[in-house]
């Protein structure tokens, strides 16, 4: 699993999660509160002072943006305290117009580090210096949560237990699985980027860890930590999930296309009857799975006809990818056409798919498109900038010879130059 990968993956996530998170906090009627979801307390608690749940207490201002209050503690979850009964916890609100996160008696749960020497706060709470039980909320007063059933933090606490080298092995992948199938949404999903970060996750996956990630494909858990699950299920190949994932790739269920990318995964495509069944499919995210996930012997024609013909973006978009992952260079003067569709996604999964060919994909796109005409021109230099060294090698024969004024002004602001630029 590479760096780059993980990445991406993650990314996906926490997509997701923010918009999940923004319609949480900012969702509800103006002037209201709503308990926060718990998005930033995983990654701030793995290297915190303290995890702890308590009350609020003697909420105070103390400049325009920051606010102290007592923390009657309740419960340590992971860390350590001095006293582990009552600490003082500051934090900052930058949107003025609303209350404090935190109101008297509120019950949460809280990420604790220490304030940096440099930190504003030290002109604040000149205490904060010398005492160690002043501690500011972590990921910038976001690594909180409201009202945390005990489920959650007790599976929180085991995770937090554990030695950092053992995060990452079994142990690690058991009381992450466990984490995701028991918290709220934004805390769940963390825990699958988590789980994502472990290499060789599938060897790693215990039997309990297996039952929760099944538990969240089957049991009605949030849309968004499903979705995450058979993602990961995809990138690591966790063959313990096939038999739910069959369950789940069956028509009607609300994961069947991703199931279906899963399944093609973990077996290293489909069959070409599996792919001409799905095919039928009125629901257009079911048909891209199927072009998604089919075997290299699929007809270039039948590829070429969806790209050109399909109703749905999403379909074309599929059949550019498939077209360039079997046929490579060869398919280039097809999905050029692509470079023209009238949505942008498959216009952009033309470009990226030919740029990601290199000098081959260049040279491809060049003899099929010679003249490089104005109506594909933004498509095909997306292309030419996404592929290296060749591509930019072509972008600046354009920026300095193609006749269309408009096309010489693209290439050279896809080479960083002014649009006047002529050298």
């Amino acid at each position: 699993m590479t760096e780059t990968r993980t990445l991406g993956f993650a990314r996906t996530l926490l997509t997701l999660l923010t918009a999940a998170l923004v319609a949480l906090l900012y969702g509800g009627p103006a002037g209201a509160v709503a308990p926060a979801a718990g998005g930033a307390v995983l990654p701030a608690a793995d290297v915190a002072v303290a995890t702890v749940v308590g009350r609020v207490a003697d909420v105070q201002r103390l400049d325009q943006h920051g606010y102290v209050a007592r923390l009657e503690v309740e419960r340590l979850v992971g860390g350590s305290l001095l006293n582990s009964r009552v600490v003082r916890i500051a934090w900052e609100e930058l949107a003025s117009a609303r209350p404090p996160r935190f109101r008297e008696r509120d019950r949460i749960l809280v990420v604790l580090s220490a304030f940096p020497n440099a930190s504003i706060w030290r002109g604040r709470l000149p205490e904060a210096a010398s005492d160690m039980n002043v501690l500011g909320v972590a990921a910038a007063g976001d690594a909180f949560m409201a009202a945390p059933g005990a489920p959650t933090l007790d599976a929180l606490a085991v995770y937090l237990a554990l030695p950092a080298a053992s995060r990452t092995d079994r142990d690690g992948a058991t009381a992450l699985a466990h984490l995701a199938a028991t918290a709220p949404p934004a805390l769940a999903t963390l825990a699958v980027v988590q789980l994502d970060s472990i290499a060789g996750l599938d060897a790693k996956l215990s039997p309990a860890a297996v039952d929760d990630l099944r538990r969240i494909l089957t049991e009605g858990h949030d849309p968004i930590i499903q979705r995450a699950v058979v993602s990961l299920a995809t990138q690591h190949r966790l063959q313990a999930l096939r038999p739910t994932l069959n369950e789940q790739a069956r028509t009607g269920s609300p994961l069947e296309a991703q199931a279906v990318e899963a399944l093609a995964a973990l077996d290293g495509g489909l069959s070409l009857d599996r792919v001409n069944a799905l095919l039928k499919r009125r629901a257009p995210a079911v048909r891209a799975a199927a072009i998604r996930g089919a075997p290299a012997n699929v007809s270039e024609d039948r590829l070429a006809t969806l790209l050109r013909r399909d109703p749905s973006p999403l379909v074309r978009a599929a059949a550019v990818d498939t077209l360039l992952r079997i046929y490579r260079e060869r398919a280039v003067a097809l999905v050029a056409s692509a470079l023209g569709d009238g949505d942008a996604s498959v216009r952009t999964a033309a470009a990226r798919g030919i740029g990601n060919l290199g000098a081959a994909g260049v040279a491809s796109l060049l003899a099929a498109n010679p003249q490089v005409p104005p109506s594909t021109a933004a498509g095909m230099i997306l292309a030419l900038d996404s592929a290296g060294q060749a591509g930019s090698q072509a972008l600046r024969d354009l920026a300095a010879h193609h006749p269309d004024e408009q096309v010489r002004v693209l290439a050279r602001l896809a080479l960083g130059q002014a649009p006047g630029h002529t050298h």
